[in-house]
């Protein structure tokens, strides 16, 4: 066959739609011993072995009416899967592992079907929550939370306003650098903390210098660049 006439590779091919989803699924259930059924008044397909009822809603993407359908699904069934196509960019953000958590927290399964092999394989069971794993990540995050909100002075960011430099517990040590350096001129970070900056971030913040502020000039002394005396001016 001539090079210019070659079909395209699966991953070249149209996006998966949903009743793709439905043999790679039927597949995989069946491999386990279970006897599987499509569209069962209103699931997309309901497996059986023995007693046991599996669920499984299938979707081209994961979003909220998925999860609100699996969540249904959970009235009938004794464990629910969601089904949607692999997609490695959507794998890859914030919003995919929240939804991921969430799924957890519901202890609804999650079943990926590759559009490259057409192969289902679960990312997720559909498992009780560890509710006392979870209370220690809780614990971890509400310590930093706290942590966060005492070390800052004042309220000096708008709720809800994005894409803008907000004032954290960092900055505001950064800018308080940034003002006994524009008051003193050039110092040590020993001088530094003995005016007053924190005795255990002054060093790092001068080094990693995240905002552009601060320019080492020899000797262990810093000093400011343009952008730091405005930011301690400001």
């Amino acid at each position: 066959m001539p090079r210019g006439d070659r079909p395209p590779s699966r991953a070249a091919r149209a996006p998966l739609l949903e009743r793709d989803l439905y043999a790679p699924v039927r597949d995989l259930l069946a491999a386990q011993g279970f006897s599987v059924r499509g569209e069962v008044n209103g699931v997309d397909l309901l497996a059986v072995r023995g007693g046991e009822t599996v669920a499984v809603e299938l979707k081209t993407s994961l979003n909220l009416d998925l999860v609100l359908q699996a969540v249904e699904r959970q009235k009938v069934a004794d464990a629910v899967y969601a089904c949607v196509p692999r997609k490695g960019k959507a794998m890859a953000t914030r919003r995919w592992a929240s939804l991921l958590h969430l799924l957890q927290r519901l202890e609804v399964g999650l079943i990926l079907v590759p559009p490259s092999t057409l192969r289902a394989e679960v990312l997720l069971e559909a498992a009780p929550f560890d509710r006392a794993k979870s209370r220690d990540a809780a614990k971890r995050k509400r310590t930093a939370l706290l942590r966060e909100f005492h070390g800052r002075t004042g309220d000096r960011n708008v709720g809800g306003v994005h894409r803008t430099a907000l004032y954290t517990v960092y900055r505001q040590m950064a800018l308080e650098i940034a003002g006994m350096l524009a008051r003193e001129g050039p110092c040590t970070p020993r001088r530094l903390r003995e005016l007053g900056a924190d005795p255990d971030k002054t060093y790092g913040i001068l080094r990693g210098n995240v905002y552009g502020w601060f320019e080492r000039l020899g000797d262990g002394l810093y000093g400011l660049t343009d952008k730091g005396r405005t930011a301690a001016a400001e």
